[in-house]
């Protein structure tokens, strides 16, 4: 078991800081058995696989079982513990998000790690999403072998250590991914279709997109789509279509200083009337107004901008 530096913000939470967690380095790797309930917090994600036992993980995002083969993320600033511990001994994978692991392109291809390492955490933040990934034993048995060996670079340092430390990253990270979107439990099924729909969005937001395009990206039909999207967002898949295209529109105002109709033409819109209209509804200013106080977002979806 490593022991982590810590630094006590209150007498009830911890906050663990990635400049002592991490080394320096854009990812680590600590294997912890927990007997007694800490909550904290830190700035860094960390993806956690539960390599034994079991506990009740807690969170200002609410509070759920874990077992041996649960995996989840948990991003940075949100409050969590584990209480009610039997023999819990987890591995956790943490990640600097300011800085780059690993060329990402090729593993947001794969619909799994976008639904691990970015979807997940902030549905779990936004709603009672309870889901989560677990892998049977030879696959659990395998991960925790690649870790120890992830370990054992970082902390030992032989020659070409970081190199090597990379593929063991990037072998965990494509693991993780693929299981991800393999499980078949419903939530994690789901939510891979969800990922790969918005996916489809964010790619295709610039020209006509269908219900029937959106779905066909899903592997499921027009109503399956609106079941899910109303399920994790709370709104139908055009609507969700919408906010993309506005986010986009409220990038180049802002960084780029296109004109209005410029700038609604080019992330989708037929009428920039209507486009106006709907960026002030989101905003709360006109996209010419947004555009002269160098933007300024009202209203955030973290996980779907475009």
């Amino acid at each position: 078991m490593n022991v982590a530096p810590r630094k006590r913000i209150s007498p009830e939470v911890l906050f663990y800081d990635k400049a002592e967690m991490l080394k320096g380095m854009p990812f680590n790797v600590r294997f912890f058995r927990h007997e007694e309930y800490t909550p904290h917090y830190h700035n860094f994600c960390e993806s956690v696989i539960v390599l034994g036992g079991s506990g009740l993980h807690r969170s200002s995002c609410g509070d759920y079982r874990i077992f041996a083969g649960d995996v989840f993320t948990i991003s940075p600033g949100i409050v969590h513990g584990y209480d009610e511990c039997s023999n819990l001994f987890l591995v956790n994978l943490m990640l600097d998000p300011e800085q780059e692991w690993l060329p990402e392109a090729d593993l947001r291809n794969i619909p799994g790690f976008a639904a691990l390492f970015d979807f997940e955490p902030q549905f779990r933040r936004q709603t009672e999403f309870r889901a989560k990934l677990t892998l049977n034993v030879e696959k659990l048995t395998h991960l925790c072998a690649m870790m120890q060996s992830l370990n054992d670079e970082l902390r030992l340092r032989p020659a070409g250590y970081l190199f090597t430390a990379r593929g063991y990253l990037a072998l965990i990270l494509s693991d993780l991914s693929r299981c991800y979107g393999a499980s078949g439990r419903t939530g994690s099924y789901k939510m891979t279709q969800l990922t790969m729909m918005l996916q489809f969005m964010k790619e295709n937001h610039r020209r006509r997109i269908t219900l029937e395009d959106i779905a066909r990206h899903g592997n499921t039909s027009t109503r399956g789509a609106n079941r899910i999207f109303n399920e994790f967002l709370q709104m139908p898949p055009i609507e969700q279509l919408l906010r993309i295209r506005l986010h986009a529109a409220a990038e180049m105002l802002a960084v780029q200083g296109c004109p209005v109709a410029e700038t609604a033409y080019a992330c989708g819109f037929n009428d920039s009337n209507y486009f106006s209209v709907q960026f002030r509804k989101l905003f709360g200013l006109s996209p010419r107004a947004y555009a002269k106080r160098g933007g300024r977002i009202a209203e955030t979806l973290p996980a779907v901008e475009a």
